[in-house]
């Protein structure tokens, strides 16, 4: 585990590193790739150099554009957006129609991908209004949330608990949970239904 916090802080430095010599050497309109990787990987909500180029990435992604690239994030480490489908998007966010009750989109659209030294690090969710809300992998949020840092956005663990009450009704009512992705409630299975929710 030493070893794991060693090769993250290092990364974490030698991308602050990098990216102090490429902004005294450029002043480039568009978004830096290697800032943003280093922005998402970090608590970038509560940092205030990192919210103008994260939401500006929102901003060109909703317009088609790119997600920027970082040629020096070295090898394992990187982040991408795909837009996400009920498979991707988190229970407690999936839209469904009133009518039909087909799944209809999700809550956040874009899912950004974080990969730190090989490793999931956190997925992004969000909006074309530029409102997020972060899953953080375990090793995410133990590095993440060392003294003196800034505090973690607990907006998805937050929804998570408050989606996941509908396991206590589930249970007093003799149903079994069904448990997805990120530990989201899914349906509820009755014995006496065969299954179905």
């Amino acid at each position: 585990m030493k070893s794991n916090r060693f090769k993250v802080k290092s990364w974490f430095m030698g991308m602050a590193l990098a990216m102090l010599s490429m902004f005294a050497a450029s002043s480039a309109h568009a978004v830096d790739g290697c800032k943003l990787l280093l922005c998402l990987a970090g608590n970038w909500r509560n940092i205030s150099e990192c919210r103008p180029t994260v939401l500006e990435a929102f901003r060109d992604m909703a317009r088609g554009r790119p997600f920027p690239t970082c040629g020096m994030s070295g090898a394992g480490n990187s982040a991408g957006n795909n837009w996400a489908d009920q498979s991707t998007c988190p229970a407690m966010y999936r839209q469904y129609d009133s009518e039909s009750g087909a799944y209809s989109g999700c809550t956040y659209p874009g899912r950004i991908t974080v990969n730190i030294n090989g490793a999931l690090w956190s997925h992004v969710y969000w909006d074309f209004s530029g409102n997020t809300t972060t899953w953080y992998s375990d090793t995410a949020r133990t590095q993440l949330t060392q003294p003196n840092a800034a505090p973690l956005d607990d907006t998805f663990y937050t929804d998570l608990m408050r989606w996941n009450s509908q396991i206590r009704q589930c249970t007093s009512n003799g149903g079994t949970p069904v448990i997805g992705q990120y530990g989201a409630f899914e349906r509820c299975n009755y014995p006496d239904y065969g299954g179905g929710g």
